[in-house]
């Protein structure tokens, strides 16, 4: 799973190098994207895992550049989707290394609620590029503070048991 992994990871950069050379007014933010793509595809090889989490935020950060420089965002959207699916699939694959007998019950599983997760969390985003909304700045921190009350029941609720 870890070559699957390090195809998403291509492909990231890949999308990444494709989107920048054709809307990109600075060829050398492309030769960068470029660049940073080919290095953190060979840190794949390696066997540490934080690299995994180093080339995850070369892809964000490219793709803020990307927003910021006039992509797509739908484009920017989507890769940051698949670097996510990238990131957790080869964190999760050196976790399982060691457990080899039920691994693909527990793959089946992993890819499931990781297929459901990027599925809900690409339609939120396409939600919020889609819709324009404009409210008072009260309402925004009610809405952030709603935000972290929900995210902080959500850490809660794994230690509550």
């Amino acid at each position: 799973m870890i070559i699957g992994a390090r195809l998403l990871w291509i492909c990231c950069y890949g999308l990444l190098a494709i989107f920048g050379g054709q809307h990109a007014r600075e060829p050398g933010l492309v030769a960068l994207l470029i660049s940073l793509g080919i290095a953190a595809t060979a840190l794949s090889w390696t066997r540490w895992s934080w690299t995994a989490s180093l080339r995850l935020l070369i892809v964000l950060m490219g793709a803020g550049l990307g927003v910021l420089a006039g992509l797509s965002p739908w484009g920017m959207l989507t890769l940051v989707a698949l670097a996510l699916a990238a990131w957790d699939i080869e964190l999760f694959a050196r976790r399982l290394e060691a457990f080899s007998e039920s691994a693909p019950r527990i793959w089946r599983r992993h890819l499931r609620v990781l297929f459901w997760a990027l599925a809900l969390g690409w339609g939120a985003g396409a939600l919020a590029l889609s819709l324009k909304l404009t409210f008072a700045f009260g309402w925004a921190l009610l809405f952030a503070v709603l935000f972290l009350i929900a995210f902080l029941l959500l850490v809660r609720a794994p230690l509550a048991r």
